[in-house]
């Protein structure tokens, strides 16, 4: 949720501002949009001149939230970022054990513990952008819920 506190920001706007941005005719967010509704609904505005787009507000936040239930890890883009993290430490892998081999010297502890190092740092790094994943699909799922609770309690969905 956003950090605004909408609900006492649209109390001073009038029906014809509140429409237009609850029609999404304005800069502000989905969250904004929802308030909008919501302040319109203490005002009783008639809905019943805009149901067609009401109801395809409500669908397509069905639809995002579908879309967000089914996001996997590999869908997402932490598993892009992931992938370009192993790269990076592939590529400096290649580069140490080649530059072993160019300096023709022995197998050290060093060297052990420096590769023993950047495979714990990806397993790490591994782990912590998968639960970042998880905990923001949980995030958003719970966020755009509550705005699909708040809408529908503007106008019953079987309109």
């Amino acid at each position: 949720m956003s950090g605004y506190d909408w609900e006492t920001i649209f109390k001073s706007k009038t029906e014809k501002e509140l429409l237009k941005i609850y029609t999404g005719n304005s800069h502000l967010n989905f969250e904004a949009q929802v308030y909008a509704a919501l302040e319109l609904k203490r005002r009783d505005y008639n809905f019943n001149t805009i149901k067609d787009f009401h109801s395809s507000k409500i669908e397509s936040l069905k639809n995002d939230i579908t879309e967000f239930n089914n996001l996997t890890f590999k869908k997402s883009d932490y598993y892009k970022q992931q992938f370009i993290y192993f790269f990076g430490i592939i590529i400096i892998l290649v580069y140490l054990i080649t530059s072993d081999f160019k300096q023709e010297s022995t197998f050290t502890i060093y060297k052990a513990l420096i590769y023993l190092v950047i495979f714990i740092f990806s397993i790490l790094t591994a782990k912590w952008n998968y639960n970042r994943f998880r905990k923001n699909k949980a995030k958003k799922l719970k966020e755009k819920t509550e705005l699909l609770d708040k809408l529908s309690k503007v106008i019953p969905i079987s309109l």
